[in-house]
């Protein structure tokens, strides 16, 4: 389901969200402002095809740069990370920020963000993730030139990206 994110639409108690929830409890809610993206890459499809020689080959330019896996596999693991702590930093950001409640509450991913790097099974699920999603978009599942003078795999090259990042945000988050 997709909606603005008017109180009759989205309300949790009676608007429409809630109503096809009642009926499809697993259907998923999509703010309208996630459908932007739907919007640019639709515009940017019609411009491929149809578009001048100049826009036509930027569109494709990004379109390459978009499906390429040395932009995938950050993007994969970045949202991986981001997804643990962003509802801590949204808890800063809030006027009503109980401080003491928030530093007290870091703990939970400080704690995640360590198993995420020394968790084999944490990365391979999400390596697994990342296979079907470059399935699913038929992106290729080779190795650039440069990514290929370093790592001997994807796997290899998807592992050091994983725990690098994850090390690095740990690092940082514990010095909050």
């Amino acid at each position: 389901q997709g909606y603005d994110g008017a109180n009759v639409v989205a309300g949790r108690l009676g608007g429409v969200q809630k109503l096809i929830r009642d009926i499809v409890p697993r259907a998923n809610y999509v703010h309208c402002s996630n459908h932007s993206l739907d919007l640019v890459l639709a515009v940017a499809y019609y411009l491929v095809e149809s578009g001048d020689s100049e826009t036509s080959g930027l569109a494709r330019s990004y379109r390459k740069a978009l499906t390429d896996i040395d932009f995938v596999i950050p993007l994969i693991v970045v949202n991986r990370v981001f997804c643990t702590t962003k509802p801590y930093a949204e808890q800063l950001q809030k006027p009503t920020c109980d401080l003491l409640k928030c530093y007290q509450s870091m703990e939970h991913p400080s704690t995640y963000l360590a198993e995420l790097i020394y968790d084999d099974n944490q990365v391979n699920e999400l390596y697994n993730k990342f296979t079907k999603f470059i399935e699913l978009n038929e992106i290729d599942n080779c190795l650039s030139r440069t990514a290929s003078r370093r790592y001997e795999s994807v796997k290899d090259y998807f592992i050091d990206v994983y725990r690098t990042f994850t090390q690095v945000k740990y690092v940082r988050w514990e010095t909050v």
